[in-house]
Order: structure tokens, then C-alpha cells, then sequence
């Protein structure tokens, strides 16, 4: 096939991928019942704490959140202006139910601040709660980044479930945009969100320990993370992780662009599966844009479904798959699907377009209809298996 003929595929292919994002595209959140349980107001500008939170008397601040028993279906909406945290917002208990959503609700820019060495917004025994439309920072001063407080925009800190972080801005903190290091969180949201200069954009979950942490059954959908980390000083940074034994999340039509540190991915979610028990409910990652990745565009190690995602421009990897070493826990490698991919280019000299790595892997594997196009340096390679490698594998490409 001629160079003019592979350019045509690929352009061709790139934008019929594009338009099954546009119509297939991760729907909007629905909070059911949200406001049938009345609403509150909070206004910066002509509020106080000691009003009854009404339209025509609304409360202050944030802070007083805290003290409050929000019914299911409330929704607390806050006036435009910025607001600056005693120290932190940590929402506690806070809960609807499956009929009655509480809701946070910006009207406006609603700048929320805190210059505390805290995470600014903590939630913890939350349920059936949305927060939408605000724009969620550490307040750094002068200080260059890589010397930022580590602290998270948002942190789920205690279980919750059912929770929604829908089209907020979170931006300019020095460890994650949204983390989580609860014990378990399930079914949380992350929707139509701007995260950007975060060390990591979103990381929730923790493995290799004694005490693990989970995330399951969640959506990362239609967001825009970039410059995660906002400079390469540190090569641990990533775009989305979701550390080992996580199951059922899904992370699909997001846009990620400059993500990942020198030696770690924009999207990374390693393994579905425990050392006590294989998981039956794979993570999926689909219709992902992946831009300029620092690493690796895509990695993961088990139980995953990866799908109908471009991957442009990625400094060493487009894809790579591998296992997953634990300290103590054991090995995790395979039940990967990895299929209809486009790979356009990655940046090193000796860069690998789709890497399948040379260990042991459990059924079934399947490597299928990938597009691979590299720059065609005779050092790189569009596509590396082991020998012997059973997986299907067709339509890769190298100029």
C-alpha cells in the first residue's frame, strides 16, 4: 500500500471513529427527585450564616454545609462569587436517596478556595449527591509548581456511593484533580469536567497495602483533563489511574492532552481481579482521545476492555499491556481486549505503536482490527509480541 493510500485510511478511519464517539456519546447524568425536597440559597455577597437559607435570606458561606442536615431531593443553590474555606468543606452524611437527589448547584462562576494545606472539598458517608458547576482550586500564591501543597480539589475521604461531580472546573492543585482513598466507593461520576495543572487529573484506589481501596461500577465520561502534571518534574504523575482490584468502571469519550509523567499514562487501570477472587466485570476505556501522552497513551494489565480509542502523538507507547506485579498479592496479566484502536504516531525514537509484553497471560486475549501508523524511523515498531502471541491481530500499519 502506498503512503498516499495508508495517509487516506488513516484519516478515514480516524473520523469514522470520531463520529461513533459523537453519536454513541456517554449520556448526561439525571438526578431523579433532585428539588423535591426544597431549595437553599448561599450568597457570598448579601448572605449570613444565621439566615434560614431562604431566597430572600440566604446563608454565607460554604462552611455551613457542614453543620447542616440536607433532606433527600434538597438542592443548595450558590450565588456567583468566590468563596474562601475556613479550612476545608468536608461533606459528611450527606444523603439522598435513588428517588431524591441532593444537589449542590452553582449559578454562576462560584470560585471555591482554600490556601490551607487541605484538600479543598472532602466528602465522606455521601450518597445519592451531585455537585455541578463549580470551579474548585488550591489557592498557591506566588509558588511555582513542584512546590505546590499536595492536596486534592476533590477527595472522597470515607465510603460513598452514587455520587456525581458533574461540569466542574478543578485546576492548580498539587496532587489530584478527583482522588479517592476510602476504603470503597461506588458508582461515583465524573462528568463533562475541565481538570487541568493537577500532579495527577484523577486517581482513586489503592492496592499494594495491607488495607486496600477499591472503585467500582464508576464513569469517567466526556471530560477535558490536561497538563497533568502541568510540567514533567515528576514522572509518577497520570491523566486517569485506577489502581488494582477496582472493577466495572468505565472511562469513555474524554479528551486528555500533555498527561502522564515520564513514566506513567494518561489512562492507566491496571487490574480488575484480587488475589482472592477474578473479577467477571471488566473495566472498559472506549472513545478516548489521548494526545501527547508523556509516556504511555494507554496501559493496563487485566480485565479491561479497551475499544474505539485515538491515541496521538505519545512520547514511547501508544498502547501498552503488561503485568502487574504486587508486592505480596501476586501477578495479574491478561482477559485484555483490545480492538478498533487507532494509533497515530508516537514521538521516541524507539517508540512502540501497540506493545503486548512477553508474559504469561490468562485467556481470553484478543488483539483485533487495531490501526497503527508510527513515523517510520527503522528503530520503532507499529506492533511488539511475544512469540508464539494467539491473539488475533490484523490491520496494523507502519510507514
Amino acid at each position: 500500500m502506498s503512503s498516499h493510500n495508508r495517509l487516506a485510511s488513516f484519516i478515514a478511519l480516524s473520523l469514522a471513529l470520531l463520529l461513533s464517539s459523537a453519536t454513541a456519546q456517554s449520556p448526561r447524568p439525571v438526578y431523579p427527585g433532585a428539588g423535591t425536597g426544597g431549595h437553599k440559597w448561599i450568597d457570598i455577597v448579601a448572605g449570613n450564616d444565621a439566615n434560614a437559607g431562604t431566597a430572600t435570606a440566604p446563608w454565607r458561606t460554604l462552611d455551613k454545609l457542614e453543620t447542616l442536615t440536607l433532606l433527600p431531593g434538597t438542592i443548595v443553590h450558590v450565588k456567583a462569587g468566590t468563596y474562601m474555606l475556613n479550612s476545608n468543606l468536608v461533606l459528611n452524611g450527606k444523603n439522598g436517596n435513588a428517588a431524591a437527589w441532593i444537589g449542590l448547584e452553582a449559578e454562576g462562576a462560584v470560585l471555591v478556595r482554600n490556601n490551607a494545606v487541605q484538600n479543598v472539598v472532602e466528602l465522606s458517608g455521601c450518597s445519592y449527591l451531585y455537585l455541578r458547576g463549580f470551579d474548585i482550586s488550591h489557592d498557591n500564591g506566588t509558588a511555582a509548581y513542584g512546590s505546590w501543597a499536595a492536596v486534592d480539589a476533590i477527595k472522597f475521604s470515607g465510603n460513598c456511593n452514587d455520587v456525581s461531580v458533574d461540569s466542574c472546573v478543578l485546576h492548580d492543585v498539587g496532587n489530584c484533580g478527583v482522588a479517592s482513598q476510602a476504603p470503597l466507593v461506588q458508582r461515583i461520576t465524573v462528568y463533562s469536567c475541565e481538570i487541568r495543572n493537577c500532579f495527577c487529573g484523577i486517581y482513586w484506589g489503592y492496592y499494594e497495602d495491607v488495607a486496600k481501596r477499591y472503585a467500582h461500577d464508576s464513569r469517567i465520561a466526556s471530560n477535558n483533563i490536561h497538563d497533568c502534571p502541568p510540567v514533567d518534574l515528576n514522572g509518577t504523575g497520570y491523566g486517569i489511574q485506577i489502581k488494582g482490584g477496582s472493577h466495572g468502571n468505565i472511562i469513555e469519550d474524554n479528551v486528555l492532552t500533555n498527561v502522564g509523567g515520564n513514566t506513567r499514562a494518561g489512562i492507566c487501570v491496571y487490574h480488575a481481579s484480587t488475589d482472592a477472587a477474578v473479577s467477571n466485570q471488566p473495566n472498559v476505556i472506549r472513545r478516548n482521545l489521548v494526545r501527547q501522552a508523556r509516556n504511555e497513551g494507554i496501559y493496563a494489565s487485566e480485565g479491561a476492555l479497551i475499544e474505539n480509542n485515538i491515541l496521538s502523538d505519545s512520547q514511547n507507547y501508544g498502547i501498552r499491556v503488561d503485568r502487574r506485579d504486587t508486592i505480596s498479592w501476586g501477578a495479574f496479566y491478561g482477559r485484555l481486549t483490545i480492538r478498533n484502536n487507532t494509533i497515530q504516531r508516537v514521538m521516541s525514537a524507539t517508540g512502540v505503536g501497540l506493545s503486548v509484553q512477553a508474559n504469561a497471560f490468562s485467556p481470553p486475549f484478543v488483539v483485533a482490527n487495531n490501526f497503527v501508523w508510527v513515523n517510520g524511523a527503522t528503530t520503532q515498531k507499529a506492533f511488539e509480541g511475544p512469540i508464539g502471541f494467539s491473539g488475533s491481530a490484523s490491520r496494523r500499519y507502519k510507514l
